[in-house]
């Protein structure tokens, strides 16, 4: 029997990547480039998943979850593939490189303008000689036959990096229904922003602010704020601010005089969820040009094609990534990547933030158990689909952590599907600098 034609491919793969968000990039260029066939599925009309329609960034963080006093960058963790998009993409001018993190909550933050990046993920694949199915949804692909069969049919191996668990749903692998997932987040940008004086005011009133404690040494061309507490708490009293946040939360872009606002919070459950989230990013626009220094003359730049989604399905792994591995800055024997950025919990509803810090050097391993399957051995995981209790997940989330799992997820599927031994060290070697 033929296998089904898929947006105009026919044929057996060794190794079908589902999702071509930045894990999945990773994953299908890792896997072409040990010598697989690859196919990477993506159901939206252009790849990046959450760092292209959510506009997520920037990207934290590539380097060791501690602050330096002098105000230098940590160590540097993540490399492998996730450092050659940034690579890339700051020779095109659509990323500045890695900077301190001023709020000094992440060992780095990586500023990557969204809209240039699809074009440049596109560019990518082809030159990689992935095979890219765009505008692809999954279940359509599925339904006329068993899904197990119509892997069986089509790919050798599958890595599923949707973000929601998709491929490992579709295949009625075991997975992890999240119970109460973080709030979303509806990105937008706004022009005109007058940087130097939004930074003027977090040094003349560093108490309203979480500051990096060499803050007054970091660059003036880039800003993060996340604070404006007082500004904040007056509104709330006047009836002029009802999100469920404390503070405002932007950073400045690769673009000079743009910020993307990282504020707005919608619960997971809401009923009409983007309603709402219209309504949370109108009264920040009236809020501030009004009240935020800075601000006087900035003007909306563009929202975001979809939600940010925090939390969802996940992968039931052989092992799951926990909390305590993360705060005791973990090591594995069998580790297929690294990660270095805090426990960062958003509550489902109101303004509450939890977090933790990784321990150790500022960095943890993440084991092989957490992105193979329990009980198909067929299926890997990459990205926001490993396998993680909600505390380590809210860790292993973030964008270049993402990648790092989706490279190595990439290489083990093609050393699986050609017959090779899986060899975890050299995985590991690839991905992490450390």
């Amino acid at each position: 029997m033929s296998s089904p034609d898929i947006a105009g491919y026919s044929g057996m793969v060794d190794v079908m990547v589902i999702g071509a968000g930045m894990a999945g990039c990773a994953a299908a260029i890792a896997a072409k480039r040990q010598g697989a066939s690859v196919l990477l599925v993506e159901k939206h009309n252009y790849p990046g998943g959450n760092a292209t329609r959510a506009m997520v960034a920037p990207w934290q963080s590539y380097h060791a979850c501690v602050a330096n006093a002098d105000g230098s960058l940590p160590r540097q963790v993540i490399g492998g593939i996730a450092q050659e998009f940034v690579d890339d993409l700051v020779a095109l001018g659509a990323s500045t490189g890695h900077l301190v993190d001023p709020i000094g909550f992440a060992g780095s933050i990586t500023p990557v303008d969204a809209d240039r990046l699809k074009l440049y993920l596109v560019d990518k694949l082809e030159r990689e000689g992935v095979k890219l199915a765009l505008g692809v949804e999954l279940n359509a692909y599925a339904s006329h036959r068993s899904a197990s069969q119509f892997f069986l049919e089509t790919a050798k191996q599958v890595v599923d990096a949707s973000g929601n668990a998709s491929a490992t749903r579709v295949l009625e692998a075991a997975h992890i229904i999240p119970v109460d997932p973080q709030p979303m987040t509806w990105m937008f940008t706004m022009t005109g922003v007058d940087y130097a004086a939004v930074r003027e005011y977090q040094l003349e009133h560093p108490q309203q602010f979480v500051l990096h404690p060499a803050f007054e040494r970091l660059p003036a061309e880039h800003i993060a704020v996340s604070g404006f507490f007082n500004l904040v708490r007056e509104a709330t009293a006047r009836g002029e601010w009802t999100l469920p946040r404390d503070r405002l939360l932007f950073f400045s872009t690769p673009n000079p005089g743009e910020v993307l606002v990282n504020t707005t919070r919608i619960p997971s459950d809401h009923y009409y969820p983007h309603a709402e989230g219209l309504r949370q990013i109108n009264e920040l626009l009236r809020f501030l040009p009004e009240h935020v220094p800075g601000f006087a003359n900035a003007h909306l730049g563009r929202i975001a094609d979809e939600l940010g989604q925090r939390e969802s399905f996940r992968l039931e792994g052989q092992c799951r990534l926990t909390v305590r591995e993360i705060t005791e800055g973990r090591s594995f024997p069998d580790a297929i990547a690294r990660g270095c950025y805090p426990v960062d919990i958003h509550g489902a509803a109101g303004s509450l933030i939890e977090s933790d810090e990784v321990g150790g050097q500022g960095w943890y391993d993440i084991p092989l158990g957490s992105i193979v399957s329990r009980d198909n051995p067929c299926l890997l995981a990459a990205g926001r689909c490993i396998s993680a209790d909600r505390e380590g997940f809210a860790s292993a989330r973030v964008l270049p952590i993402a990648m790092a799992t989706g490279e190595a997820a990439g290489m083990i599927a093609a050393w699986r599907a050609l017959g090779e031994k899986v060899d975890t060290s050299a995985c590991l070697s690839h991905v992490s600098l450390v």
